[in-house]
């Protein structure tokens, strides 16, 4: 199961995404199981050069895959999706995807860090600038025409615990995760404390799944029934879905959707 939030935080809508299936890494940056922005990164492996073949994650659910096909070009080898309209290069010190449909270059850092560095808008050159510290942790985002920056603070797990604007305290959202060593997710508020995400938990096969995201107010946003991993049954904002069903066109044996009446959908795999 996938499921994306997006907190509206100062000067650029961030999105969350959640897959159940990534629970157990604990690498997110907002504990198991959520990737976002902050957490892309690549990695190159394979000869020729030591960078034959690069995967590279935009922290959106989505693994990309490239192969070098002689000493200076990369092509997409998976997913077969994009064409041309997507590419990676490297100058030597560092890579950078580009994304056509979007209009975007995501810059990575150099061979020692791998994490993502900036995302620049082709059409005007603006960039979202990340920095971080020497453990590669996300320490403060930046917009290159100084409008707006984020504070980032991180607990003892290495999670983001807050995200300030800069120049004013009094706009942040803060994260909370479970006590002691559960890195788990659990709600969401923002400026003033207000409270904007809940999550709760199921218990399934080797670990836990979420069961339900409430919003500020404490409406059901999303709730799971979970049979062993797979989720059986799914509760939308607008509408119910009593059984899950597997797709017309899967990727995996094991993967399905929920459909609500009017087409939506929460993808899961077991």
């Amino acid at each position: 199961m996938t499921y994306a939030d997006t907190d509206p935080l100062p000067g650029l809508p961030f999105v969350r995404v959640y897959n159940e299936n990534e629970r157990a890494t604990g690498d997110g940056f907002f504990g198991p199981g959520w990737n976002t922005l902050l957490d892309a990164w690549y990695t190159p492996f394979d000869e020729p050069y030591g960078r034959g073949t690069v995967v590279v994650e935009l922290g959106d659910d989505v693994t990309r895959v490239f192969r070098l096909i002689n000493s200076v070009q990369y092509v997409k080898v998976w997913p077969l999706d994009g064409g041309t309209s997507e590419d990676l290069a490297f100058d030597g010190t560092y890579f950078t995807y580009r994304d056509l449909r979007t209009g975007r270059d995501y810059k990575f850092g150099d061979i020692w860090d791998r994490r993502l560095a900036s995302v620049k808008e082709l059409a005007t050159g603006r960039e979202i600038r990340i920095t971080r510290n020497y453990g590669h942790t996300p320490i403060r985002v930046e917009d290159s025409w100084g409008n707006w920056a984020w504070n980032l603070t991180v607990n003892s797990q290495n999670s983001i615990s807050r995200v300030e604007l800069e120049g004013d305290p009094s706009v942040a959202w803060t994260y909370t995760y479970g006590a002691g060593n559960d890195r788990r997710l659990m709600s969401v508020q923002g400026p003033g404390g207000a409270p904007w995400r809940t999550y709760s938990y199921a218990s399934v096969p080797g670990g836990w799944a979420i069961s339900e995201v409430r919003d500020g107010a404490g409406r059901v946003i999303e709730s799971h029934s979970y049979s062993g991993h797979r989720a059986t049954s799914s509760l939308g904002h607008e509408n119910e879905v009593t059984n899950t069903r597997a797709l017309t066109t899967r990727r995996r044996s094991d993967e399905g959707a929920s459909r609500t009446p009017n087409g939506g959908k929460t993808f899961w795999t077991s």
